[in-house]
């Protein structure tokens, strides 16, 4: 059965009034972050913890 959540009248109202009125403007910062590079360290940090531990 579906209910209505009024985000106001719960426990998380004053999170949720701060959210929507926040004391300093949030900022989000954008920047493309090229991804083969990340995979290609991702995949020599998982190998060189195979190495540390033996397994392969």
């Amino acid at each position: 059965m579906k209910s209505e959540i009024i985000l106001q009248e719960g426990i998380r109202a004053e999170a949720f009034t701060m959210w929507m009125s926040p004391p300093v403007p949030m900022v989000t910062l954008v920047k493309t972050f090229d991804a083969p590079v990340w995979l290609k360290l991702a995949r020599r940090v998982v190998s060189e913890k195979q190495e540390v531990n033996g397994d392969e």
